[in-house]
């Protein structure tokens, strides 16, 4: 099975990056990393070269970025959007 690797957005909260710790997932937040206020685009590249997927609330700029990349034949290991089942 292969591992998964998170890199979670500076919006998303501490509790969601340990509770999947504590199911064995893989997780770096933006705070550990010392990237917090570093650009979408920045983000995307920092989760690239870590070969993590990008999880985050901003859909709308990621799904930019993302069609930006694929029309560039420059690929990333995801983007997630969270979910909010409220």
């Amino acid at each position: 099975m292969a591992k998964i690797s998170l890199y979670l957005d500076e919006h998303i909260q501490s509790a969601l990056a340990d509770a999947l710790r504590a199911r064995g997932i893989d997780v770096l937040t933006t705070q550990e990393a010392k990237n917090i206020g570093l650009g979408d685009s920045n983000q995307l590249i920092f989760a690239a070269k870590s070969r993590r997927s990008l999880l985050s609330y901003n859909k709308r700029h990621f799904a930019k970025i993302h069609y930006e990349w694929m029309n560039l034949k420059k690929y990333h290991d995801g983007l997630f959007s969270q979910i909010n089942y409220q």
